[in-house]
Order: C-alpha cells, then structure tokens, then sequence
C-alpha cells in the first residue's frame, strides 16, 4: 500500500513544539540557551518547508540549520530526552504525529505498522529540525532502519514525503505472475507521462531504497497461497473466463480506495496472466 495515503502536514507550529519540550529543564543555563535559539528553529522551518514544498531537500546544507551556542548532543537530547521518553513534555505531540498515519500504516511501506516518528533530514546534521512536526514521518521499524541518516544528494534520490507529495492520483505500481510453480509475482515501476522526469525518478528511488519489489513478492506469494481454495472453486464453477472475471471484480474493488496498492497490483496480475488464469494458481 506504498503511499496511499498523503498524511495531512502536521498543524503544530514548530516553535510551539520547541518551546514545549524544553519547558521543563531546569539547567538555568540550558533553558537560557536554547530559548535563546528559537530564531534559528524558526528560520530551519521555514527553509525546511519551502524546500520541502518544491522537492529541493537535496539542495539543503547541514551548515544552514546549526543551532547558535547550542551542541549537537544538547541539540539532539531535546528529540531524544524531552519529546520521545513517556511523561516528557513533548510525548503527546508525538503521539499525535504516530497516529496520524491512517490505521498506523506505515507510508514509506504500506505494509508495516507505524511505531516511531523517522526524521526526513537527519537530527544529526540538521539540528534545528530535532523536534519540527514537518520533518517527523511516522515510520515502521524497519523503514526506519532503511532510512538511517541518509540524505539526498541530488533530486532524484530523494524519496517521497508523506507530507508533501502526492503521487496517489495515478498508477505508478504494477506486477505480473511469473509462470512458475508455486506462482510468483515480480513487482515493479513504470513511469506516468502526467509526472516529470524527476517525480518518475524519485518513485522509482522510493521503491528501490525501501525494498518494495521483494516486500510485495513475499505478501503476494503468501496472498494467493491463502485464496488458492477460492480460486479452485471458482475455476470449477465458471472456468478460466469466470475466474477472470472474478480476479478483474476484486482488482477493481481494491483500486477504488487504493490504486497503488500490492494487493491492487496482484489481482490485476493474475487477472493479466493466461497461464494463471487456465489453472496456474492450483499448481505447487
């Protein structure tokens, strides 16, 4: 289900965010500090966004977002030590930002549960983005671990953003059986003319970087073990135009709420592939 969704931007200001989790230090000199370094979380968001908003994150410099008089530990314990732990002032606003993913999937994947919040540019580098609702996507763990520190260095590598991007309108995700037994489907990309070069790319990078070919292999291979029973029964009934037709009806249902969908792309799939269709299914 990669990026069905385009979770809606997140309504916290990040200067609200800010100033709530370092409302509670009582290190005078921190808190002195870093309430002293709220212009430079406010002019990080703004660049952020803008470049967020124009898919140019890859033109941003580490060196534009240090925090002034402020280390990079302090900078990162402020995400780490005052946003994520339960009970710290910031937890709610993370919370919030895990549910926001429609029935906790994962948008990166489509397939895992959302658990932890994935910084877009990496807290490491961009240190005035630690606690910036915008650049906090929830994530599955192992999304999560795909995207490490990684930062784009050119357009096209940038994967797409939850936020900012919509690539939902048109199908971009596709499959087809191999003829083989047991049956196997081999996911893959193909580039919409109603997207540019670069959106076509970056898809494309998307599905590479998280491993969705064999993610999607493995969920369809295990789909159609589960259906196999289905499948015959309806063979039995109607024949191979039934059963088409049958692969054809569930394709469409599943498309109306999710075009880009593996479960979506398989159906049709199988519904393409004669062999499949003429009693493929049945063979292990």
């Amino acid at each position: 289900m990669a990026l069905m969704w385009r979770i809606p931007r997140p309504a916290q200001k990040p200067e609200d965010v800010y100033d709530l989790c370092i409302s509670r230090i009582e290190d005078s000199d921190l808190k002195r500090r870093l309430g002293a370094a709220r212009g430079d979380i406010t002019k990080g968001a703004a660049a952020y966004e803008a470049s967020a908003a124009t898919a140019s994150l890859h033109l941003l410099s580490g060196d534009d977002f240090e925090v002034t008089d402020v280390s990079k530990a302090e900078m990162g314990s402020v995400y780490t030590g005052r946003m994520v732990p339960e009970g710290s002032p910031g937890r709610d606003i993370y919370d919030k930002l895990i549910l926001a993913a429609p029935f906790r999937r994962c948008p990166m994947c489509g397939v895992g549960t959302a658990r932890s919040l994935d910084h877009t540019m990496p807290k490491t580098k961009f240190h005035s983005l630690a606690v910036n609702p915008l650049n906090l996507v929830p994530v599955c763990f192992d999304c999560n671990k795909i995207k490490s520190n990684s930062v784009p260095a050119v357009a096209e590598e940038q994967v797409l953003h939850p936020y900012f991007d919509n690539v939902t309108e048109q199908q971009w995700l596709w499959a087809e059986v191999l003829d083989r037994a047991p049956a196997v489907l081999r996911f893959f990309v193909k580039a919409s003319p109603s997207w540019d070069a670069t959106t076509n790319a970056r898809i494309s990078e998307h599905f590479r970087q998280f491993q969705l070919g064999e993610v999607y292999s493995l969920l369809a291979g295990r789909k159609v073990a589960s259906i196999r029973r289905e499948l015959s029964e309806v063979f039995i009934l109607s024949g191979e135009a039934g059963l088409r037709a049958h692969l054809v009806r569930c394709a469409n249902s599943h498309r109306e709420e999710y075009l880009n969908d593996w479960v979506t792309a398989t159906y049709m799939a199988m519904a393409e592939s004669d062999w499949f269709c003429a009693g493929g299914f049945g063979v292990r």
